[in-house]
């Protein structure tokens, strides 16, 4: 089979936030699934509805089959009920997902439920979920019988300690319930004071679930999407669900109750949460990538909370380690979104001292639409969509192709790094010991820039073949820079010059031997050329890796070393391709490797 991932990011103007998940084997006649979270404000239902029909190819013989509302703020909301209300057939059978029941009713959540009930065959999955485990009276009714809340029961009291099993998942924090009907099913007049509990939802596979919630059949290579929290709950590296309770006020709190999703194709790996906040979202990436490294990172990341400063924080997006990160922010937005320590922290600023690599940010809207020159919110590597003086939206478009789900999560430079260390290693008969190349792309993907990034990965190599950490890192210090600045004064044949320069600059240093020699230069150009590659989105270059490697070794280019250099890039497809409309009313195009 061969599938494909859409993931629409859509323009619903102002404040507010939707995104459509577009997964399709098109050699195979119905192999489709989609589904949207959140929906922007109620203003927002018929630009959403034009997007989700002509772009998202949402019709009536091919409705929306999911709907999830990460909470119950207007502007993620509000667009959802207004589309309900509307009755357009390709909305009549959704599947619902939400927080489930709320502390209080208010007139959103209220005008919300009523527009689930105008179509029949509407399954609200989460309905029998209470988002909190104790509400003060006075308790709903349901058909007339009056609901009570699931209370502790005698001598229990809160633990963070494994305490039950739900769906054989270990969950902490949690006091045990009564046993419970499925989920889905209408609670029967005995079981009326029944709830399911706020993490049911946590560690479920939504996309291809049944009407119940329950496991569905997955086709072969299809895309995956798993509930990482719910109410709080978040899922951890052990598998259970940890309550993470840190707010400090009402507003915040419904913020921190947000669902968050990871979705999965291949090695490729996606994340969103709502307005979830720092406290979830430390855990959060805890759970995706549990052994801090770029092999385990999730390549797109989607800024929670509009890219505001109680999300996205430095040491999450370290941790999570994308390629791009997505901002819904629209036009106007009265709260400046995306905001500054956001900014900061993806152009890998510290105050104004550039501390760790630049990662790509895309916006869905001009801050300030008018006048002749359109303002955006972004940092220095951020791209914005959309062409306010045309009334062009600012939707942004992620598609994965089965080819680049394939692709391996080190991208393109991380491979390219790994064969010239494995290549080097065998043209030299030294072997670098084992986790040299990952500590060799951890220290690529870290830094600055890349002069930055050639010292630390050719320290790296160095202490893996033996010289000393001091003596590494002085030899890396006088050879790199030198290298760059032969490269520089040398634009038509850069990586030429790069190479020879450090060839030079390395066996100028006492005690080197040759084998040493061949890592550092050969490293040190992949390195710096990778950097520079990733930097503008484009591919490395195969060709021009055996060029590196053969001058690094000071032999000529032969068979083997080409054929080396192809088999360390996945290719020129990249892990994900990024479209978006611009100001010239072009659409770009950026393919990440």
């Amino acid at each position: 089979m061969a599938w494909t991932l859409k993931i629409h990011h859509i323009d619903v103007v102002g404040s507010g936030d939707a995104t459509l998940i577009e997964a399709e084997d098109p050699t195979v006649a119905g192999a489709r699934r989609t589904m949207l979270i959140d929906g922007g404000r109620i203003a927002h239902a018929n630009n959403l509805h034009q997007h989700l029909t002509t772009v998202g190819n949402v019709t009536a013989a091919s409705p929306l089959n999911i709907v999830a509302v990460t909470h119950y703020d207007v502007d993620h909301m509000g667009g959802i009920f207004s589309l309900f209300n509307q009755g357009h057939v390709e909305y009549a059978n959704v599947r619902v997902y939400d927080q489930g029941e709320p502390l209080a009713d208010n007139n959103p959540y209220l005008r919300y439920l009523s527009a689930l009930r105008q179509a029949p065959n509407r399954r609200r999955v989460t309905g029998n979920v209470m988002s909190e485990w104790l509400r003060p009276g006075p308790f709903r009714t349901r058909a007339g019988v009056q609901l009570a809340p699931p209370q502790l029961p005698p001598g229990m009291v809160m633990t963070s300690q494994p305490v039950r099993l739900i769906a054989g998942l270990p969950m902490q924090g949690m006091p045990a319930l009564q046993p419970q009907v499925a989920p889905g099913v209408p609670l029967p007049a005995a079981q009326v004071n029944d709830w399911w509990c706020p993490h049911w939802l946590v560690g479920r596979e939504v996309l291809w679930a049944t009407d119940t919630g329950d496991l569905g059949v997955v086709p072969a290579g299809a895309p995956t999407v798993h509930c990482i929290a719910a109410n709080r709950y978040v899922r951890n590296p052990a598998g259970g669900a940890t309550y993470l309770a840190a707010g400090l006020g009402i507003a915040t709190v419904q913020n921190e109750k947000s669902l968050a999703f990871e979705v999965r194709f291949g090695n490729f790996r996606y994340y969103i949460g709502g307005d979830i906040e720092t406290a979830q979202e430390t855990m959060i990436a805890a759970n995706l990538n549990p052994t801090n490294d770029v092999a385990g990172r999730v390549q797109v990341v989607k800024a929670s909370h509009h890219g505001a400063a109680t999300a996205s924080a430095p040491g999450f997006i370290a941790r999570m380690r994308p390629d791009a990160v997505m901002i819904s922010n629209g036009q106007n937005n009265q709260y400046g979104h995306p905001l500054p320590p956001t900014v900061a922290t993806l152009d890998g600023l510290v105050g104004v001292v550039p501390t760790r690599r630049r990662i790509w940010h895309y916006l869905t809207g001009y801050d300030v639409p008018f006048g002749a020159a359109p303002q955006t919110a972004g940092g220095v590597n951020s791209r914005t969509g959309g062409n306010p003086p045309a009334n062009t939206a600012g939707d942004i478009l992620v598609r994965v192709t089965a080819t680049q789900a394939n692709a391996p999560a080190i991208g393109s430079a991380g491979t390219a790094l790994t064969g010239a260390i494995t290549a080097t290693s065998t043209i030299s008969g030294v072997a670098a010991p084992p986790g040299t190349a990952a500590a060799a792309i951890e220290a690529l993907y870290s830094a600055p820039h890349p002069t930055t990034a050639a010292q630390d990965v050719v320290t790296v190599v160095l202490t893996g073949l033996g010289l000393a950490g001091p003596a590494a890192t002085a030899v890396a210090a006088a050879a790199v820079p030198a290298a760059v600045a032969a490269a520089v004064a040398a634009p038509g044949a850069h990586v030429d010059a790069f190479v020879a320069a450090m060839r030079a600059a390395v066996m100028a240093q006492p005690g080197i031997t040759q084998s040493q020699v061949f890592a550092a230069a050969a490293t040190a150009a992949v390195a710096w050329y990778g950097f520079c590659r990733i930097g503008s989105g484009a591919s490395i270059d195969p060709t021009m890796l055996a060029r590196i490697l053969s001058k690094a070794v000071n032999i000529d280019v032969h068979a083997a070393i080409v054929a080396a250099a192809a088999a360390m890039t996945p290719g020129a497809t990249g892990m994900f391709t990024v479209f978006y409309d611009n100001l010239n009313a072009q659409t770009t195009t950026i393919t990440h490797f």
